[in-house]
C-alpha cells in the first residue's frame, strides 16, 4: 500500500523525502479533486491531508474521514493548521481501534 499526501508545499516535500508522492493544490476545488484522484488509485492505502487544506473543504471533508473503505483519509497537522488535527486523529483512532490513547 502506498501513502499519498495533499497539502502545503513543505508538508508534501517532507513526505516526498520518505517516498510518498503528493500534490499541493490551490483552493478547495483543487484539494477535493486531488483527494478524489487518489481515492481512485488502487494501490493507495492512506491519504494524508494537511489540516489547512482539510479546513478549505469545511464539513465536506468529514465524508472522506468517515469512509469505511481503503484508502483511509486522515488530516495531519501542517505549519499553518489552527484546528488541532492531533486531537481529531486521536479520536478517530480511538473510535476505529477501540482503544484509549
Amino acid at each position: 500500500m502506498k501513502v499519498r499526501v495533499v497539502g502545503e508545499h513543505l508538508l508534501v516535500e517532507m513526505f516526498r523525502m520518505l517516498g510518498a508522492a503528493g500534490r499541493t493544490p490551490e483552493g478547495a476545488d483543487e484539494t477535493d479533486a486531488a483527494i478524489r484522484a487518489y481515492l481512485d488509485e488502487a494501490e493507495v492505502g492512506v491519504i494524508l491531508v494537511g489540516g489547512s487544506h482539510a479546513a478549505l473543504l469545511g464539513p465536506a471533508f468529514r465524508k472522506y474521514v468517515q469512509r469505511r473503505d481503503l484508502p483511509v483519509v486522515l488530516p495531519v497537522p501542517d505549519r499553518t493548521d489552527r484546528r488541532g488535527c492531533a486531537d481529531e486523529i486521536r479520536a478517530h483512532l480511538q473510535k476505529t481501534l477501540g482503544i484509549r490513547l
